[in-house]
């Protein structure tokens, strides 16, 4: 049978779709592991076709979706960013539904004690779409058996709030034993006298209640500010969805991908942040060749300018007080550091990981950073591979002959039905 693709044009803010085959020329359309992937394209000649009633053009940005169907297949969908018109020439530029994240401002307040981050990652998808004109239809799918968050930020308030009662306390019998002594020397009556030592027991009473108070206050503050506390989102803290999403599911060590297909009866188009352990699975029977199915020249490349075996990593925080990790590894190599600024990052752990995964991918000596694919080769037919999956690329490289490097498809970019740019990273 012959292969179909074709474009279709949702409104958001009914889910009505406008066109069905929208006539473009796409010059990428683009998934991404973790991220919004992007899409590009240009409308054939504008003859009028593309207008509803009232003459408006049908596609218009951050109010329009582009799905891009296979074979009856939904191969991703796209949020209409940009659309120029020049002349007749109507270009329209997306980027994934993720994306409409990003930039966005967290506006609640929420502390979580022993969540699961994705659970937090799915509650700012649930608060981003939450305001009008603001819903898109996405979910996170998935779950990880990570636990975030503590009480000791609760359990230090409480100790602050018996330490503030403790001292009110010790000024409350201090002043009762100074009104007790006055008393006593204008009378030095017997019982005068007993009230001042009653006074007196009193307030040392106090005083050892107030220190004991402060003890457990910092050892409160200590705890505390060594495991964070709750997992907060602040909105006076201006947190960014995207990177409170970004955050959450590093915490989780788990990966996403954006997903889209159609439901059941074919009425809607689901979007869904798909979160899994690692995207994509490792692809032993597949083939990528390069003069068979891989169609242009594979650069290979030991590049000095991205290799790093230090990494320092700096986080949230003013001067000497901003966070900071070092990780390091020992090689033949001279010492070649790589400062990572990561100033939106407030929990240490995260800029630990986020370092790491740094070094990781500085590590690398050989590397393929893209290749074009043919995906009707019998190699690896399209909807074989995806984004996440590891892949072996078979290349002849100049200086050292044949090389069969894995590598993992980081992006990949639909040209058309069946030309395919993959974008990689180490495996």
């Amino acid at each position: 049978g012959v292969l179909m693709l074709r474009y279709l044009v949702e409104r958001i803010a009914d889910g009505e779709f406008l066109e069905l085959e929208l006539p473009i020329v796409v010059s990428g359309a683009g998934q991404a592991l973790c991220g919004p992937g992007s899409f590009s394209g240009t409308v054939a000649p504008d003859v009028g076709g593309v207008r509803d009633d009232v003459g408006t053009l049908l596609i218009d940005p951050y109010a329009t979706f582009v799905h891009e169907e296979a074979d009856g297949v939904i191969r991703g969908t796209w949020l209409v960013t940009r659309s120029e018109l020049d002349g007749s020439r109507w270009t329209i530029e997306g980027a994934g539904f993720s994306a409409f994240f990003r930039g966005r401002p967290y506006e609640g307040e929420y502390r979580g004690v022993r969540v699961d981050p994705v659970a937090v990652a799915r509650h700012v998808v649930e608060h981003a779409q939450g305001f009008a004109g603001a819903d898109l239809g996405v979910s996170v799918v998935g779950a990880s058996t990570a636990v975030v968050g503590t009480d000791s930020d609760e359990k230090e308030a409480a100790a602050q709030a018996t330490v503030d009662a403790a001292k009110a306390a010790v000024e409350g019998a201090k002043k009762a034993l100074d009104l007790a002594r006055a008393a006593a020397k204008a009378n030095p009556s017997p019982a005068n006298k007993a009230a001042v030592e009653a006074r007196k027991t009193e307030s040392d009473a106090a005083d050892a209640a107030k220190k004991a108070a402060d003890e457990l206050l910092s050892a409160a503050k200590e705890k505390a500010r060594d495991d964070g506390g709750a997992w907060k989102l602040l909105w006076w803290d201006t947190p960014d969805c995207f990177q409170a999403i970004e955050e959450a599911f590093a915490a989780a060590g788990v990966e996403w991908v954006e997903w889209s297909g159609w439901n059941a009866d074919r009425t809607q188009v689901l979007k869904e942040f798909r979160v899994s352990a690692r995207v994509g699975r490792k692809q032993t029977n597949l083939s990528f060749i390069e003069g068979d199915n891989i169609t242009e020249t594979v650069v290979v490349e030991d590049d000095a300018d991205l290799y790093a075996n230090k990494v320092v990593a700096v986080g949230a925080g003013e001067g000497r007080d901003a966070l900071r990790v070092t990780v390091a590894v020992s090689d033949t190599r001279r010492s070649k550091p790589f400062v990572l600024d990561a100033k939106h990052v407030t929990k240490r752990a995260s800029l630990e990981r986020l370092a790491r995964a740094e070094l990781d991918r500085r590590q690398r000596r050989l590397r393929v950073d893209a290749i074009r694919v043919d995906a009707s080769h019998s190699n690896a037919e399209r909807g074989t591979f995806g984004v996440g999956d590891t892949i072996l690329v078979d290349a002849e490289v100049g200086w050292i002959g044949r090389q069969r490097l894995w590598q993992r498809v980081a992006e990949l970019e639909w040209v058309g039905l069946d030309v395919c740019d993959l974008m990689l990273e180490d495996a």
